[in-house]
C-alpha cells in the first residue's frame, strides 16, 4: 500500500541544506548517492506542494521554510523565463503556494501566486496550441489552473472553450515517443491521454465517454524513457472518471490496478526512478505518482480551510 508519509520523507533527501547559494532547492535526485546537487525550481515547487499538504505539514516544517526561501529568490528569474518553461513553472507556483497561503500569511508569496495565476489565465485566453509535449503540454497546465480556479470558485469557462476545440482521446499505446529536453537524459514524461482526460473530467465530464473506451490501455504502458511519470499521468486521468459515466468500469479498474502494482513494485523507501535506465530514485517521478494517488484515493487536491 502506498505510504504518503514515506514519499514526503524521501523528498527531504533530495533537498539541499548546506548553506550554499542553492540551499532550499530540491534536486531531481536523491543526494549523497554519487551525483552532485543540481538546483531545480519546479522540483522544489512540486515538493512544496507535497510537504504543505495536511498529511505532511507538521513533519516537514523546516523543509517548507527552506523551499520557500529558495522559491522567493528564484521569482525574478522565473519572471524572465521564456516559454514553454514559464507556464510550466507557473502551475507549480500555484500548486506549491495554494495550500500554504491558506494557513500562513505572506504578502510576498501572495504577490508571486497572483502573478503566476494571472500569467496562466492570459496564456490560455491566448488559445495555445493543443498538441504539444512535455514542458509544453497544455492539458497538464490547464488541469492545474482549473483545479485552482475551481477551489477558489472562479470562472473556468475560458478553459472549456479552449478544450472544446480538441476533445478526442488517443490511446497511450499510440502516442509517439518524444525526446524532449532533459538533464543527462531526454524526457518523455506526460501522456497526452492522461493529461487531457484529467482536464476533461474536471471541465466536461459529461463528454468523457465520447471515445473513451477505445482509448483505454489494458495496463501499464512500457516506454523507452520516463515510463513511471508517463503512466502516473494515465493513472490520474483514469482515477478521475466518474463511475456513473463509464461503460467499461472493469477495464478501467484493471488498468488502474495494473499500473499501481507495477509502479509500487519499483518503489524504494518512498522514492521512484524515472525508468530502468537512470540509477537514482528521483524527486519528480515520485511527485507525479504521489499526485496520481491523491486522485485514486479520492483525497482533496487542496486542503479545506
Amino acid at each position: 500500500m502506498f505510504d504518503y508519509r514515506q514519499s514526503a520523507e524521501f523528498l527531504k533527501r533530495c533537498q539541499v541544506n548546506d548553506g550554499s547559494e542553492i540551499e532550499g532547492t530540491v534536486c531531481p535526485w536523491e543526494l549523497n548517492a554519487g551525483y552532485s546537487a543540481r538546483e531545480d525550481l519546479h522540483d522544489t515547487l512540486e515538493a512544496m506542494y507535497i510537504w504543505t499538504r495536511k498529511e505532511n505539514r507538521e513533519y516537514c516544517k523546516e523543509n517548507i521554510v527552506l523551499a520557500i526561501k529558495y522559491a522567493k529568490r528564484k521569482f525574478q528569474w522565473y519572471k524572465e523565463e521564456d516559454e514553454p518553461l514559464k507556464s510550466y513553472d507557473s502551475i507549480y507556483y500555484l500548486l506549491a503556494l495554494h495550500n500554504y497561503l491558506k494557513f500562513e500569511e505572506d504578502a510576498e508569496l501572495t504577490n508571486i501566486y497572483s502573478y503566476a495565476k494571472d500569467y496562466l489565465i492570459r496564456y490560455f485566453k491566448a488559445n495555445p496550441i493543443h498538441h504539444l509535449r512535455e514542458y509544453s503540454n497544455p492539458y497538464w497546465k490547464a488541469s492545474i489552473l482549473g483545479l485552482v480556479l475551481n477551489d477558489e470558485e472562479e470562472n473556468i469557462e475560458f478553459l472549456r472553450k479552449w478544450l472544446d476545440n480538441d476533445r478526442v482521446l488517443i490511446n497511450p499505446l499510440l502516442e509517439k515517443y518524444h525526446e524532449g529536453r532533459g538533464y543527462q537524459y531526454p524526457h518523455d514524461f506526460l501522456s497526452e491521454f492522461g493529461t487531457k482526460l484529467l482536464l476533461m473530467n474536471l471541465i466536461i465530464p459529461e463528454r468523457v465517454d465520447d471515445n473513451l473506451n477505445e482509448a483505454i490501455p489494458a495496463g501499464f504502458v512500457p516506454r523507452t524513457i520516463d515510463e513511471v511519470s508517463f503512466n502516473s499521468s494515465i493513472l490520474y486521468g483514469l482515477c478521475t472518471i466518474k463511475k456513473s459515466l463509464s461503460e467499461n468500469s472493469s477495464l478501467i479498474l484493471n488498468t488502474i490496478q495494473n499500473i499501481e502494482r507495477e509502479i509500487e513494485g519499483r518503489m524504494v523507501k518512498g522514492g521512484l526512478k524515472r525508468g530502468t535506465y537512470f540509477p537514482l530514485n528521483e524527486s519528480w517521478p515520485t511527485f507525479f505518482y504521489y499526485f496520481a494517488r491523491i486522485f485514486c484515493d479520492k483525497l482533496p487536491v487542496f486542503d479545506q480551510t
